[in-house]
């Protein structure tokens, strides 16, 4: 059984690398029940697990479908980054991002100035001030700074023209992203 030849693990694996870092791919510990493939698709590649295939069913934080390559590599790189996260203080715990514009009634897309915020999900204490961009234009290269994906950033905005605040849930803080933005 040859599993999954026509993906490369270099590919693969960046884009496991990518998703679990923006939070649109859960963690795993490499629990699983496996067995031959049920035709369901698998949560890393998106191509289903066919009968002459082995799928890797994971139950725990819900219920997903992996082949056993996506899955291997999948607990790899959560591994890394459980790792990265607990010696970095910047990426040690996932926080919310928060997005405050003024509540007028005369809103103005390219002119109101926004507040972005990185802070915990009960409070604003602790907050950190991340920019305040002025328009749409500079709110969306904010948040893309921010690595918040592109289907957030156009929530985001669509909420933000008729509510004055909106939240991005598990935002993280790397590195990376600090010095994306100059500090």
């Amino acid at each position: 059984m040859n599993e999954r030849p026509e993906v490369s693990n270099a590919p693969l694996r960046q884009m496991i690398r990518t998703r679990l870092a923006a939070g649109s791919l859960f963690p795993v510990d490499g629990k699983v029940c496996a067995g031959k493939g049920t035709g369901q698709r698998c949560i890393v590649c998106g191509m289903p697990i066919f009968a002459t295939e082995i799928e890797h069913e994971v139950t725990e934080p819900q219920r997903a479908y992996a082949h056993m390559t996506c899955h291997s590599l999948w607990v790899q790189e959560s591994k890394i980054l459980g790792e990265s996260r607990a010696t970095s203080p910047f990426s040690d715990t996932p926080g919310v991002f928060h997005i405050v514009r003024p509540d007028r009634r005369s809103f103005q897309p390219t002119r109101t100035v926004f507040s972005v915020s990185f802070g915990g999900h009960k409070d604003g204490v602790g907050t950190i001030e991340l920019g305040k961009p002025k328009g749409f234009d500079a709110l969306t290269a904010l948040l893309q700074k921010l690595s918040v994906p592109p289907s957030e950033i156009e929530i985001a905005c669509q909420v933000l023209t008729a509510e004055p605040h909106h939240e991005i849930p598990n935002a993280i803080l790397t590195r990376g992203i600090f010095r994306t933005l100059g500090w």
